[in-house]
């Protein structure tokens, strides 16, 4: 533990050296924030570009991260008691709280969305930020997303997140390092509440989950403790509701939805079956209503932020026969699903796993956590289980796969394979183990 924990306080040490790399964001922060910073941040900046920082932090990065997980598979590999998984993910995400989330800046963009309806009192879902453009929070956000501007959409989160979201940012004001933290706080909270559900190895110690929950203060996890509550309750219109309450941050669950439909269609509990789909659609319909947009824009919004085409195999083959492979792999998995008693969550969890890595044109780097809080449902010898894990690491070197691009041309056609290649290679060695287990 006392390693593991030197390693995340290393990270941290490094994600504040990557904060000085990106002088846009220094310049807003000294300009919009705290002007009274300026000569000191101006002193360590000179001072960390004697270590190039274009080269060395990502060394660095990669053997952290290597370091890590060794650690972490060395650990799930043997027995651990629930009580010393809650102590070291409570160690472990207090340290990352005290990270600057410079892998993802999405929190940046939460706030200024935020700040749409608790400064300017407008609808999120129908106003967009860039109509506030004097507000200091655009600033920070649209530089990072050159490629894709964020500023230019409306929120494409749902009701329950903007409920959780709209008070903390509120009570913040306009003080950068009180919203960080603010939001990092919310993050904590579910992973904690998460942790008391499933008190998993697995999930809790993975650098990953740790990393890209607490430290880059994603609101992934907001959806993933719903979704793991609906897992846990049997009770059909408990299940819907949960259910429905994640599709509310995010419409990841919405597939979810559609595989535990199909699962007790196939099962024939028709009772069960309504209940939960009246529960379901009555959650959603329900906060929909009072966020005063249909479902449509909903549909709208997310297919505009997933056309982004990042370190996806979409970006490297633009072609609408993706699509259609999709369908025919949707219903693959549709009919095995009414057809043979599988178990379902590992039905749901291949057919996400194969969306994250052929289908999907934004995969974004913690992703793959989406698919780690579904380990602890999944049967005890699942064989998605290993794809899983590895997926986790290789998606976390992705990150250094992209920044070595950006210091050696990334404009070069073949970095955007390599970086595809990069978050593929984990799922790609197991697949290649377990094809030589078999044949050979």
């Amino acid at each position: 533990m006392l390693i593991i924990s030197l390693l995340f306080l290393a990270y941290n040490a490094l994600s504040w050296v990557l904060l000085f790399r990106d002088l846009w964001t220094l310049e807003v922060i000294t300009t919009k924030f705290y002007p009274q910073w300026s000569n000191q941040i101006q002193n360590i900046t000179n001072f960390l570009s004697i270590f190039k920082l274009n080269t060395v932090p990502t060394v660095v990065f990669i053997i952290l991260i290597i370091l890590l997980f060794y650690f972490y598979f060395k650990i799930i590999n043997k027995s651990v008691s629930v009580k010393s998984v809650i102590i070291c993910s409570i160690c472990f995400q207090a340290i990352v709280f005290f990270s600057y989330p410079v892998l993802s800046t999405d929190v940046l963009s939460y706030i200024l969305s935020d700040r749409v309806n608790v400064v300017y009192h407008q609808n999120v879902w129908t106003t967009k930020p860039n109509e506030f453009v004097k507000d200091p929070y655009y600033y920070l956000v649209y530089p990072i997303y050159k490629t894709n501007d964020w500023t230019n959409m409306t929120r494409i989160y749902g009701g329950v997140n903007q409920l959780i979201y709209s008070p903390v940012t509120a009570l913040s004001g306009n003080d950068l390092i009180a919203n960080l933290a603010s939001h990092k706080l919310v993050v904590l909270f579910f992973v904690l509440a998460t942790l008391l559900v499933i008190p998993s190895a697995m999930v809790f110690l993975n650098p990953l989950f740790i990393i890209e929950t607490v430290g880059s203060g994603h609101n992934d996890i907001i959806m993933l403790f719903f979704t793991v509550l609906s897992l846990t309750f049997p009770n059909p219109i408990l299940s819907g509701l949960f259910l429905g309450l994640a599709t509310q941050v995010k419409t990841t669950p919405a597939l979810l939805f559609v595989f535990l439909c199909l699962k007790m269609l196939s099962d024939l509990k028709i009772k069960k079956l309504i209940l939960f789909i009246l529960s379901y659609v009555l959650t959603v319909g329900v906060i929909y209503f009072f966020m005063g947009v249909n479902p449509t824009d909903t549909i709208v919004r997310t297919a505009g932020s997933i056309n982004v085409y990042w370190q996806s195999l979409p970006m490297l083959i633009r072609s609408p026969i993706l699509n259609y492979l999709l369908i025919v792999v949707l219903a693959f998995q549709a009919v095995r699903t009414l057809v043979y008693k599988l178990n379902i969550i590992e039905i749901f969890a291949q057919t996400l796993m194969i969306y994250l890595l052929f289908f999907l044109a934004a995969f974004w780097n913690w992703y793959p956590i989406w698919l780690l809080v579904l380990v602890p449902f999944l049967p005890e010898k699942s064989g998605i289980k290993p794809y899983i894990l590895a997926f986790t690491f290789s998606s976390m070197l992705g990150y250094a796969a992209y920044w070595i691009s950006l210091r050696f041309n990334y404009q070069f056609f073949l970095w955007p394979v390599i970086i595809y290649l990069t978050v593929l290679s984990g799922p790609a060695i197991i697949c290649l183990q377990d094809i030589k287990k078999k044949y050979l």
